[in-house]
């Protein structure tokens, strides 16, 4: 099982070259629920938002649900970050504190990542 710092570089960039301004850092995280840890999953999710919504750095997220039941990743989390420290300092305070209940079965997948590219529609 993966912890949420696991797949969080200590290097992870996240600046543009040459500018002075971080960017913000966007987590995603999905979660390989097992059969009958649904319930269980999302009270740890909400007790672990609540957390992490106090913690310096913390902009905002978003748990989305898969639509389909078999999915291999029924949640995903979306969080936003100043940066990648902030997160990480948060995320070891949480994993010091055993905010996170252990869940048998449940493996998580989390990963920063900064945007590189957008598209919007285009005009009619």
């Amino acid at each position: 099982m993966h912890t949420l710092l696991d797949n969080v570089p200590a290097h992870a960039a996240n600046t543009d070259q040459g500018a002075a301004m971080p960017r913000p850092v966007t987590l995603i995280n999905v979660f390989e629920v097992p059969e009958g840890q649904r319930e269980a999953t999302l009270a740890g999710w909400e007790r672990a938002a609540a957390f992490l919504s106090v913690q310096p750095g913390y902009l905002g997220t978003a748990l989305h649900e898969s639509l389909a039941p078999d999915a291999r990743f029924r949640f995903i989390n979306v969080a936003q970050w100043t940066t990648p420290d902030a997160f990480r300092a948060a995320a070891a305070a949480m994993r010091e504190q055993r905010i996170f209940p252990k869940i048998p079965g449940l493996a998580i997948h989390p990963a920063l990542y900064t945007v590189i590219r957008n598209a919007a529609p285009e005009a009619a």
